[in-house]
């Protein structure tokens, strides 16, 4: 841990605890606590393990506060029920990382818990300098939090529980997507980090943990402790049933001289970003399992997709098919609940299967992944394991020869590994093959061939091996980038983003004096003359205008069709051409410009300049942040119920399905953003300051003067005209 007093926790190592806690998730009927109990001393770093699904994560939001407890019986069910209190002084690190971000560049996202805590903006570089430092996160302060690898996802938001001085932190699987060698430079990080504070991890991987923690918790269904030892009675009492994994689930073996489901040579280049040092052979038969491994975000999960494409049905020699040709293989995604679209857990397991009608089939999947007893469960009301063994039963359920799976063992107990390799056993002995990207070494151990995938020379995002170390250098800390490191600075990113809505604003009323071509040329004109300060690559300003165009070209047309004169005759068009452009002159200006509208100088703005209410702000501008994440998750729903076949490529029930998908997972997203938030400070801040000043300056002086410009010019051209 640094000794920079800027991380010094101000309350020192804090104690938690709960007492007589019982919790019932919404749309659960059994609580997942129930009636318990414990106290954790200021400063002891506990270990909880236990089962998939046994409430691990849900004692962690207990412990931290951010979930109420059940009423009492026999209070009045109509009443609203209890908010959740956050203990002060305990910060909690969520399973995903992803969904912890809330700033647009590393540096902001690690000075949001000072901004809660009120911090003086002078010394949050040096905060966030020192978080980084003692998290080992070596990214630049710029980098995009969504564009990090995973294990740099998981320093930053460790970075971002330490810097808000707190003595108490509670990590739910903190290193469960990692490779090996990450997550014991990732775990290093944590141990040093907060030595001497108060420590609560959750997580399955006893053996990483166990030389560095105090005591031992063991949780069973419904969050009850079965067992709570010091960490050395734990190592001296040996193995524990539930830790084993018997050697006798080793997987068949290839079956004859059947012929090869899988011949593919990947490239090494894929979606534009030159990922591996050479070519990718993969090769896969009937009754053979293979594992593909690299350390993490060297990109597994894009060959697998690539795979998955290439051996679709009617794909020959690598040339694509018709666009409807059907997929081959099964797949379980990273994230299982990106392929969820039924109600019920049984009507899952259905949705795709080889007979759709057959509930007796389903069941028994459900039955081999152990989740019998949750058919009528909601499956986003699942446990993270409880959510891949049910992805896994559908994958299971599909009846193709080819199954794909993506990290899925993550999240899963002993025992219930060994219940995923027996299903594995079982597909592999019935003919199928499967092809899994996993960082397991048991799961490697079981396989009959071995992917090993090599980095590209120069791939600077995959380093992990940053040390914890002290921040003792008396130079001063950079400041922190207001906005991500763009592909092309432009003149709009020095506006105040309330200048950018300004010249928008000015624009859309000026247009309203368009009625004849000389001033209608002329705001548009002014509009083109916008580009340059907004050009930063050709696609991205082509996404923002082809809408407008499309619009001002519609009804252009449409003016001149519905005139009422003839349409051979140049004053028709004249006069629908007017109509088009004032179209593209009234919203023009604010699409090109919004290149330069960052959301997170755009709620510092409001906040700062408008008094709207720091909360509203924050929120609202962390979750601009996440669009793009957004629109990258929605084309992963869309890939993921194409594999499955629930709807057909391009068809309006895939898309429509899809987007109600995206928004169910949005939701639960910023549920989960929201309790992040609240984690780090948002939900107690009184009074918030921000790591930057939203002020004005003399570029906002010249955009105003353009706002005023396109606002008088189509005027001033009527006048002269």
């Amino acid at each position: 841990m640094s000794e920079s007093p800027t991380l010094t926790p101000s309350r020192g190592a804090v104690g938690v605890g709960i007492d007589d806690f019982t919790y019932t998730p919404p749309g659960r009927t059994s609580p997942a606590l129930s009636g318990l109990s414990l106290e954790i001393p200021p400063g002891e770093r506990v270990l909880l393990t236990g089962a998939s699904g046994s409430g691990k994560s849900t004692i962690l939001k207990a412990l931290s506060g951010l979930i109420p407890e059940d009423p009492p019986e026999g209070t009045d069910p109509s009443a609203p029920l209890p908010e959740p209190s956050p203990v002060p002084g305990v910060t909690l690190m969520v399973q995903n990382p992803v969904h912890s971000f809330v700033g647009a560049t590393a540096g902001i996202d690690t000075a949001f818990g000072p901004e809660n805590a009120s911090v003086d903006p002078a010394r949050m570089p040096e905060v966030v300098r020192d978080a980084h430092a003692a998290a080992a996160f070596s990214s630049p302060l710029e980098a995009n939090p969504y564009h990090l690898s995973g294990g740099q996802q998981q320093r930053l938001s460790l970075a971002g529980l330490l810097a808000t001085g707190s003595g108490a932190y509670a990590l739910d699987e903190p290193l469960a997507m990692l490779d090996e060698a990450t997550a014991l430079a990732v775990r290093d990080a944590i141990c040093a980090a907060t030595k001497g504070l108060t420590l609560i991890v959750a997580d399955h991987q006893v053996e990483l943990w166990l030389d560095h923690v105090d005591r031992v918790i063991r949780i069973g269904e419904g969050g009850r402790i079965l067992e709570d030892v010091s960490a050395q009675t734990w190592r001296s009492s040996g193995a524990r049933s539930d830790e084993t994994f018997a050697t006798s689930h080793a997987c068949a073996k290839r079956l004859g001289d059947a012929s090869a489901l899988i011949d593919l040579d990947v490239p090494a280049t894929l979606e534009g970003r030159t990922l591996f040092a050479a070519p990718v052979h993969v090769e896969l038969y009937p009754g053979e399992l293979a594992a593909l491994t690299g350390p993490s975000g060297i990109g597994k999960s894009t060959l697998i997709r690539h795979v998955l494409e290439e051996t679709r049905e009617g794909v020959k020699g690598g040339k694509r098919a018709a666009k409807k040709a059907p997929f081959c293989a099964a797949w379980l995604p990273q994230n299982p609940e990106k392929s969820f679209v039924a109600r019920t857990v049984l009507e899952e397991v259905k949705m795709g299967a080889a007979d759709p009608d057959d509930d007796e089939a389903a069941r028994a999947w459900l039955e081999a992944t152990g989740l019998a007893h949750l058919e009528e469960a909601g499956p986003f009301t699942l446990s993270g394991g409880e959510q891949r063994r049910l992805a896994f039963a559908t994958a299971l359920a599909s009846g193709r020869d080819i199954i794909v799976l993506d990290e899925p063992t993550v999240g899963l107990d002993h025992d219930a590994f060994g219940a995923v390799m027996e299903l594995i056993a079982r597909a592999l002995a019935s003919g199928r093959a499967v092809l899994a990207a996993t960082h397991d070494a048991r799961l490697v151990h079981a396989c009959d061939r071995v992917i090993p995938l090599e980095a590209a020379p120069g791939r600077t995002d995959l380093l992990e091996n940053a040390e914890s170390t002290p921040t003792s250098d008396p130079a001063p800390a950079p400041p922190i980038p207001r906005v991500p490191h763009p592909p092309r600075p432009i003149a709009a990113d020095k506006l105040n983003p309330l200048t950018i809505l300004g010249i928008a604003a000015l624009a859309f009323i000026g247009a309203f004096g368009m009625h004849t071509l000389t001033p209608t040329l002329t705001g548009t004109l002014l509009t083109l003359a916008l580009i340059p300060l907004a050009w930063r690559t050709p696609a991205r300003l082509m996404a923002r205008l082809a809408p407008i165009v499309l619009a001002a070209l519609t009804i252009a047309w449409s003016a001149g069709i519905l005139s009422g004169k003839p349409l051979g005759e140049l004053a028709t068009w004249q006069g629908a051409g007017v109509e088009g452009l004032r179209i593209f002159a009234m919203v023009g200006p604010g699409a090109i410009l919004l290149e330069g509208l960052d959301p997170t100088r755009f709620g510092q703005a409001l906040a700062q300049r408008c008094r709207v209410p720091a909360r509203f702000a924050a929120a609202m501008s962390s979750g601009l942040a996440r669009l793009g994440h957004v629109f990258a998750e929605w084309s992963d729903i869309v890939f993921t119920r194409r594999i499955r076949g629930i709807q057909q490529r391009n068809s309006f029930a895939l898309y429509a399905g899809a987007t109600f998908a995206l928004l169910v997972s949005t939701l639960r997203g910023a549920e989960v953003q929201a309790l992040a938030m609240d984690a780090r400070g948002f939900a107690n801040a009184q009074r918030r300051t921000w790591v930057h000043d939203a002020r004005f300056t003399w570029h906002d002086a010249w955009g105003l003067g353009l706002g005023i410009i396109l606002l008088a010019a189509p005027l001033i051209a009527t006048l002269v005209a």
